[in-house]
């Protein structure tokens, strides 16, 4: 399986909110990545006490096998991502968000009945914000009925 993140200045999100991932099956993660300054990137993936880095090749991809998410209890993987210099000796942009860095989406594993679902984390809050967003607006919406007409305010359960 293959996923793409797509990193807008210092932040990268993958292409799509979740996906289903097989037991037996790889997940390629490729950077798209504006960048014009020369360099290597470094990836490092974490998930619970495992830690896989490396420089990424000329397709800015790396492979994490499904082994790997295992051996860390399906742990969420966070992904870090660098810029270095050519021979490695001076970091240009960090993998750090707070010292100026990238700051790359995790994903969230959920595993029921042997299935095992990615999320990609900073999509499934913006949803949820956005849920509630709605939510709000109606309240408000009513409230101001209230307010001004005198309307009973009665709130139903689907809202």
């Amino acid at each position: 399986m293959k996923r793409i993140i797509k990193v807008e200045g210092l932040t990268g999100r993958f292409d799509v909110p979740s996906f289903l991932w097989a037991e037996n099956e790889p997940l390629t993660i490729q950077f798209d990545i504006a960048e014009s300054r020369r360099g290597k990137f470094v990836a490092t993936a974490i998930c619970g006490d495992q830690i896989k880095t490396e420089y990424l090749n000329n397709d800015r991809s790396f492979t994490l096998d499904p082994e790997w998410i295992k051996a860390g209890n399906y742990q969420d993987v966070s992904i870090l991502l660098e810029l270095v210099t050519n021979n490695g000796n001076a970091v240009i942009i960090p993998n750090d968000p707070k010292k100026g860095g990238y700051f790359i989406e995790p994903l969230r594993i959920d595993r029921v009945d042997e299935n095992t679902t990615a999320v990609a984390w900073l999509q499934k809050i913006e949803a949820n914000m956005s849920t509630l967003r709605t939510r709000i607006k109606n309240v408000e919406t009513r409230l101001q009925e209230f307010e001004d007409n005198g309307v009973p305010l009665v709130f139903e359960e689907n809202e």
